[in-house]
């Protein structure tokens, strides 16, 4: 008797984006009608806890994770790092979204760098893994998780795009990487060479929706507003994927089963 091919999983996703407040229940189902069975739903700053953990209640297969995004550290508050604390213990939820940006955001590196070491020490002390962001700070992130090596659960680099060098220190520190569809542009040819040389059994990918659009033939699902604004959805995964081990030289079901046991295996690690 044949077993069932093991599902999709969107190893980051915003669930709780006020875009799609009115869509959430379309698009979870038409996600799980695509094979993906499993999100990780990636809060960004205090207002959005609640509603990160509310979701994950709601619908089986989100994993919430709680943190404060380095765009957003205007909207944090005085008490943001004990409730943050109190909130993971009670819920199991993982650390995220958080990380360093130097590019979009007016804050300064130092600025963040404070509020992300914080929120790392939470991670090493809970034993939750933390999803990373990083945009030109790659290094400055690299020196702060060295730091605090060894890691007592891993993290994860989302919508990585640095060096085969980056690939190499972080993932000797336990780290994985996660893609998004801005690797299937053959325009992005620094997050496709990292791509490459990312470990097989580190790699995950990731829709980022309802942002990061991916390129035209990789999107069948997408919320169009009247406005002309177009969302992406994580039911655009399956064809994703399918890309990516096109470009890896995989079989796509062989990726697929790859992946899942990936975030199957971060998520059950020291907790």
């Amino acid at each position: 008797m044949e077993t069932a091919p093991l599902p999709y999983a969107d190893a980051h996703v915003h669930l709780q984006e006020e875009v799609y407040e009115d869509h959430l229940p379309g698009v979870i189902e038409r996600a799980r009608e695509a094979g993906v069975a499993l999100f990780i739903s990636n809060a960004t700053h205090p207002d959005d806890w609640e509603r990160t953990l509310a979701i994950a209640e709601r619908y089986e297969g989100v994993v919430p994770c709680l943190g404060v995004h380095p765009w957003f550290l205007d909207h944090g508050h005085s008490d943001w790092l004990p409730r943050l604390r109190d909130l993971l213990l009670a819920s199991g939820a993982l650390v995220g979204e958080v990380g360093l940006d130097g590019l979009k955001t007016g804050t300064p590196l130092e600025a963040q760098r404070v509020v992300l070491e914080h929120q790392l020490d939470l991670a090493q002390s809970l034993r939750r893994p933390a999803m990373l962001h990083g945009v030109r700070a790659f290094g400055h992130l690299a020196e702060i998780l060295a730091r605090r090596a060894p890691w007592q659960a891993p993290f994860v680099m989302h919508a990585f795009a640095g060096s085969p060098e980056i690939v190499q220190r972080l993932a000797a520190m336990g780290g994985y990487f996660s893609y998004g569809g801005y690797v299937l542009d053959e325009r992005h040819r620094k997050a496709r060479r990292a791509l490459l040389h990312t470990p097989l059994d580190r790699l995950l990918i990731e829709s980022d929706a309802p942002a990061m659009l991916p390129p035209e033939g990789y999107r069948p699902h997408t919320i169009q507003e009247p406005s002309g604004d177009v969302w992406n959805e994580p039911a655009n995964i399956p064809a994703m994927v399918a890309g990516v081990a096109a470009l890896l030289g995989l079989d796509a079901d062989v990726l697929r089963e790859m992946l899942w046991t990936n975030l199957q295996r971060l998520l059950e690690g020291p907790r």
